[in-house]
């Protein structure tokens, strides 16, 4: 639902910009069902979860989230 990008803030995927103004966190959403939230670690982009995604997003509601410096 919408208040996945809060809780998303709180675990530290995303802070706030200088000045208050949170950047937009880019992602994939697809599917339907219990959200599953997937988050790259530094060494790989969001791509690592191609294969991954793919299986989940029959059952799953499967956001990939892209950092900022790996993509869009």
């Amino acid at each position: 639902g919408p208040g996945w990008n809060k809780r998303l803030y709180q675990i530290g995927v995303f802070r706030p910009a200088r000045g208050g103004m949170t950047p937009p966190v880019h992602h994939d959403d697809r599917g339907g069902g219990p959200p599953v939230v997937l988050v790259h670690g530094v060494a790989f982009g969001p791509a690592a979860f191609g294969a991954v995604a793919d299986a989940l997003v029959h059952d799953h509601r499967v956001i990939v989230i892209h950092r900022r410096g790996y993509g869009r």
